[in-house]
């Protein structure tokens, strides 16, 4: 028993010694391109970049190409790029104690602005890498000749808050601008640059160099970076903040690292968008009806007027304004504006305002963005109230006009005056008050002897009128604007007044370039003075020294047709005559009265005697 017990040890280890030197003979088999494909975090990837170790998030994911190559991508690596692919990396079974796949490859991209190497093993499931990364410098430019300031790159905005989990997506503008002192570097700017209530503010990087890398696809490769620019922003304070992207074509791709310092936030910002042309158009139509509106909306700048008459109750004075603007332009807000008491109210589009409320403080301001936001403006909305013209003038009140001084309600051309001493002319005051109050108009010669010139004309007559005196220095009759709004039909024109001419008469005429006069001889100087109802598309527009006795728009006049001399004061009421331009109707037209005195009668000619004196006491309209 004994011994076949000892006959069957002997075979069993017969038999595992046969067996196991049969395992021995067995040839390994050597891992391929697919055994290696995965992806490769945390502890299964040990990376060194430069020969510094890469700790973090760092990732490599092995894509196959084929049975001999492969795509190495890069995430996380290297610096401030978030994936570098190198395609067509080496495959290699190798041997040490056991085989490993051994990879290798490299590429340069422009793009990303890096030439990277990469040397790598896969062992039982872990990757070794070790990376170079050279960083392509690029070849230095004129940035503002290569077309890259003063554009705008409008898209997609991804911004990732460290406290906040979720990506906030936008649209959102990139500014570019040129740098005064380096043109080689850009501005970079993202006006008012918010997220999920928190505004930051604007940001800007001033100096931001940039490099020619290469091209793409026939198109040049700007790459820009800047690293710690630091700024303050309100709602954060001190930010540090890294930039880096690529221009490419009409492309811009940017990302951003926002460190607020003291306020313990970072803000990680991925843009992507292509150069627009935005508009900056805001433009607006605004108008006001109903029977109440005397004048429509007229237009200066941002201000926009619409006119009422001064007598016009307040019930009526309740208007919905309308207001339209370009299609790619946007309107914020309508706020009514209390500027005396500083407070103001929203109102809705197409709401009724009462504009019996809106005293002189008052306006009504529109909001509007245009397409480029960059240019908004705000459009304000006024009522005015026009005074009932009670045409009497008795010469009783004067006034300040500037250096000078005027009958109360009426205006004179005293204003040019005050250019004659530029020239070395030395005239009376063209109208002054006399001593029984009336008001004193003469005409002069005012020919400059040491600054002879085109712009003065050699005789100057006064003259007092009802409008507004603006100076025209290449047109002097231009600056009389003759007319204030009326609406009731004139019949009288009641005057007082005396005249006494100068004895040589002269016209303008020209001599050495210059304005010089002539005599005129057995020309009699005569006074003029007359009132005017004439029409007009809106109370903006006048008639002035031009045209005032030309105009097909006076539909009626009253003419003193006797200049000639009168050494006492005469009292005359002459009545208005139509001129056959057209019928009163002030239900459907609109009209303005002016009164007109001049010293000479042909002063709109530059003719006239020096010297010549015309006294007007008294002026009044009837109706």
């Amino acid at each position: 028993m004994k011994k076949n017990l000892l006959y069957l040890s002997c075979a069993l280890m017969c038999m595992l010694g046969f067996l196991s030197s049969c395992k021995d003979d067995e040839k390994e088999i050597p891992p391929v391109v697919e055994d290696v494909v995965a992806q490769y975090t945390g502890d299964k990837v040990k990376v060194t970049l430069g020969g510094e170790a890469v700790s973090g998030d760092a990732q490599i994911d092995l894509v196959q190409q084929d049975d001999k190559s492969l795509t190495i991508k890069l995430l996380n690596i290297i610096p401030d790029v978030k994936e570098f692919s190198i395609p067509n990396a080496e495959f290699e079974a190798t041997t040490r104690s056991a085989y490993i796949s051994k990879l290798s490859g490299k590429a340069s991209n422009a793009v990303v602005g890096y030439d990277v190497t990469f040397e790598g093993v896969v062992d039982e499931g872990v990757l070794t890498a070790s990376i170079t990364a050279t960083e392509i410098k690029g070849d230095s430019i004129n940035a503002k000749k290569a077309g890259l300031t003063g554009k705008t790159f409008k898209g997609k905005m991804t911004i990732n808050v460290s406290n906040i989990p979720t990506p906030i997506e936008m649209e959102q503008r990139v500014y570019t601008s040129v740098v005064s002192k380096d043109t080689s570097a850009i501005k970079l700017k993202i006006n008012d640059f918010a997220f999920q209530g928190l505004k930051l503010g604007d940001i800007s990087l001033d100096t931001v160099a940039v490099r020619h890398r290469g091209e793409q696809d026939g198109k040049p490769i700007y790459g820009f970076k800047t690293k710690s620019q630091e700024m303050t922003l309100e709602a954060v304070g001190k930010v540090l903040i890294d930039a880096n992207g690529t221009i490419i074509g009409e492309k811009m791709e940017l990302s951003l690292n926002v460190n607020a310092v003291t306020a313990g936030l970072t803000v990680g910002v991925d843009f992507s968008g292509n150069i627009v042309e935005e508009s900056t158009d805001t433009k607006a139509t605004i108008t006001v009806t109903g029977d109440a509106v005397a004048e429509g909306v007229t237009v200066s700048g941002n201000t926009y007027t619409f006119k009422v008459w001064e007598s016009t109750p307040d019930d009526q004075l309740v208007f919905i304004p309308k207001i339209e603007i370009p299609a790619t332009a946007v309107l914020d807000s309508i706020i009514i504006y209390d500027n005396r008491n500083k407070k103001v109210s929203a109102v809705e589009p197409n709401t009724a305002i009462d504009f019996s409320q809106l005293k002189e403080n008052y306006y009504v301001g529109y909001h509007v963005t245009p397409e480029d936001i960059r240019y908004p403006s705000k459009k304000m909305l006024k009522m005015v109230r026009i005074a009932e013209l009670n045409p009497v003038y008795d010469m009783a009140t004067w006034v300040a006009d500037g250096d000078f001084e005027k009958p109360n309600g009426l205006t004179t051309s005293n204003l040019a005056a005050a250019f004659f001493p530029m020239f070395g002319i030395d005239v009376p005051t063209p109208v002054v008050k006399a001593s029984d109050n009336a008001a004193e108009i003469t005409t002069s010669r005012t020919v400059s002897a040491t600054l002879p010139s085109t712009l003065v004309p050699g005789v100057t007559a006064g003259t007092m009128f009802l409008g507004e005196f603006k100076v025209d220095i290449t047109n002097t009759l231009k600056s009389t604007h003759f007319g204030v709004p009326y609406r009731v039909k004139p019949v009288n024109f009641k005057i007082t007044y005396k005249y006494t001419p100068g004895t040589t008469f002269y016209k303008t005429v020209v001599k050495n370039n210059a304005n010089d006069t002539e005599v005129v001889p057995n020309e009699k100087d005569e006074c003029s003075i007359n009132a005017y109802l004439y029409e007009v598309d809106s109370y903006a527009e006048t008639l002035d020294g031009t045209n005032i006795n030309t105009s097909n728009k006076v539909i009626m006049k009253a003419v003193l047709e006797d200049g000639s001399a009168k050494a006492d004061y005469v009292t005359l009421t002459i009545p208005f005559k139509e001129t056959g331009n057209g019928s009163f109707d002030p239900t459907k037209k609109k009209y303005k009265l002016a009164i007109v005195c001049s010293s000479s009668k042909k002063g709109d000619q530059f003719m006239g005697a020096d010297g010549s004196k015309l006294w007007v006491k008294y002026l009044e309209v009837t109706r």
